[in-house]
């Protein structure tokens, strides 16, 4: 996104009946592909995203984003945090007298302050992006369980909603490295089901590294099996794709389990290995997961791995290995 100061939107009022109060869109904080994104005049916890008129959601998505609207997520018991734990659609804006879906008004992730997870995964990104908040590797390593507390805490109140992420990646994720506070974006994406009519509006995106391995062998099938594809009723048989898949909480902690391996181990994922000299084939990344070759035993590495990982691998809690070797073996 692009920064500016004024937006053709800046001074714009909205209405917000549910809290008895009005508005106002202040200084731009960016543009993107979908829209603008602003502040709001005395209300600092608050952000609004207008978007351009040729992206504005219709129906399937517009009715997505109302049934996201209608949801409060709730993190109890754990404690409340100086920035939002996941930015989630507080607000939808309609124009006057009309269903036509123009923005949302959502909590505000202080962008100075945190950057995506991917900026902390490896020691050349923290080396970046450290020093831009004034902490250093030694405190950053300490703060890493905190981290991964706290995305955890975000993951189960989605889930709680009978939400689910969907597109899990490491982008979408923001860090406060200072604090080890954690926020989570772009939720339009979410897979939401609608609490009045039971309707489940899928992700239509994900990415290969994070997905889970029986949703790749989905994908990797020549025809879509699913009963309840929208695809399907529309276009008769055709190749699967993201938005042809029903998400559940488990394949999203396949994706959280990708990112945090990644988190304590430098950036190396969970399926990175040496090549089988033997093998007459070099099998990808998306073989490795969808076969679940996952190179590291219950409390030890293998062969296959190599030597830098096998001293981080060997230097992590035995309970955090067994967590992993759950999730990936």
């Amino acid at each position: 996104m692009s920064n500016q100061q004024n937006g053709r939107h800046t001074g714009r009022n909205i209405n917000w009946p549910e809290r008895n109060t009005t508005i106002e869109l202040a200084q731009i904080l960016g543009t993107g592909g979908e829209g603008e994104v602003y502040s709001v005049r005395r209300h600092p916890e608050l952000a609004v995203k207008i978007y351009h008129e040729n992206r504005r959601p219709q129906g399937p998505m517009a009715e997505k984003l109302s049934a996201m609207e209608a949801i409060t997520l709730d993190f109890a018991p754990a404690p409340a945090t100086t920035i939002p734990r996941v930015a989630w659609p507080e607000k939808i804006i309609k124009l006057a007298k009309g269903q036509q879906v123009i923005g949302m008004v959502m909590p505000l992730v202080d962008r100075s302050r945190t950057d995506p997870i991917s900026h902390f995964l490896t020691l050349t990104t923290r080396q970046i992006s450290l020093p831009k908040h004034r902490v250093n590797h030694h405190d950053f390593d300490r703060i890493r369980p905190i981290v991964a507390q706290n995305i955890i805490t975000a993951v189960k109140a989605i889930h709680k909603s009978n939400c689910v992420i969907g597109d899990v990646n490491d982008e979408n994720i923001l860090v406060d490295p200072s604090t080890g506070e954690t926020s989570i974006v772009d939720c339009d994406a979410f897979q939401v089901t609608d609490y009045k009519n039971r309707t489940v509006h899928r992700c239509k995106v994900g990415r290969e590294q994070f997905t889970a391995p029986e949703l790749l062998q989905e994908l990797s099938r020549t025809r879509c099996r699913s009963t309840n594809c929208r695809r399907g009723r529309e276009e008769g048989p055709h190749r699967p794709d993201y938005s042809c898949l029903d998400r559940k909480p488990d394949h999203d902690m396949f994706g959280i389990g990708v990112i945090l391996f990644k988190l304590f181990m430098n950036g190396a994922h969970p399926y990175n290995q040496k090549t089988d000299p033997a093998s007459s084939k070099n099998s990808t990344l998306k073989d490795l997961i969808s076969s679940r070759q996952y190179p590291y035993q219950k409390h030890a590495p293998t062969g296959r791995v190599a030597p830098l990982n096998q001293k981080l691998y060997n230097q992590m809690p035995d309970n955090l290995k067994d967590l992993f070797f759950r999730t990936f073996a």
